[in-house]
């Protein structure tokens, strides 16, 4: 008698261990999908841009440096266990001066005033600060090599002109006709948290003028 309860007991016990490992490996399962439950592994990361900023065709922007700067927060999206596969949906701020061959004058609603020749103007500079949005379809290999497709969209919110008038440097607000939305497709190649980045803008930069922007740099994060 004391045999059979023991064999019944652990049969009992056996049949529990084999149910609790089905729940673990239908938990695991509905662990790596996206889609019907929140994955304990997503990442919630910051990444910087530090890069430069050339315009093509453009009669506004000179092809002397111009500083870029972007700081992103992502929360990433893993479709399996591997976490080789991801989508990527970002929010952040951006900064972007570019070098003038001119200025906007105020007084005539923001026409374009060309002061190459002129020594009395100089040290030209816009300063655009932007609200944007990138999206990023991310790859990633068992090296830590990442290359990160994507596409950002871009809002700016406040130019800042300054230039250089004999001694004075002067300063004008939001009268440069940038347009309202810039967008355009993005590349990041690295290994692990360094990356080389390029972007492109589709959208022209300015609303009167043929002005694609292209940026490229160094990422940090991600």
């Amino acid at each position: 008698m004391i045999k059979i309860l023991s064999l019944l007991l652990f049969i009992l016990l056996l049949s529990d261990v084999k149910s609790q490992e089905e729940q673990q490996q239908d938990k695991s399962k509905l662990k790596y999908n996206p889609f019907n439950t929140p994955i304990a592994n997503q990442a919630d990361i910051w990444e910087l841009k530090f890069g430069s900023g050339h315009m093509s065709h453009n009669g506004f922007v000179s092809n002397k440096f111009a500083f870029n700067f972007k700081l992103h927060y992502f929360y990433e999206l893993n479709f399996s266990a591997s976490q080789n596969y991801a989508i990527a949906v970002g929010i952040g701020y951006g900064f972007q001066q570019l070098k003038l061959k001119g200025v906007f004058e105020k007084s005539t609603q923001g026409s374009f005033l060309n002061t190459e020749n002129n020594s009395n103007i100089s040290n030209n500079r816009l300063n655009v600060n932007s609200v944007s949005i990138p999206i990023e379809f991310r790859i990633k290999s068992f090296q830590n090599i990442k290359l990160y497709l994507g596409y950002n969209f871009s809002f700016p919110l406040m130019t800042n002109l300054k230039y250089n008038q004999e001694s004075n440097e002067m300063e004008v607000k939001n009268i440069a006709p940038i347009s309202e939305l810039q967008h355009g497709p993005t590349l990041r190649v690295g290994i692990k948290d360094v990356f080389l980045f390029a972007r492109y803008g589709v959208q022209n930069s300015f609303s009167s003028e043929n002005s694609n922007l292209f940026v490229f740099g160094v990422s940090l994060g991600g």
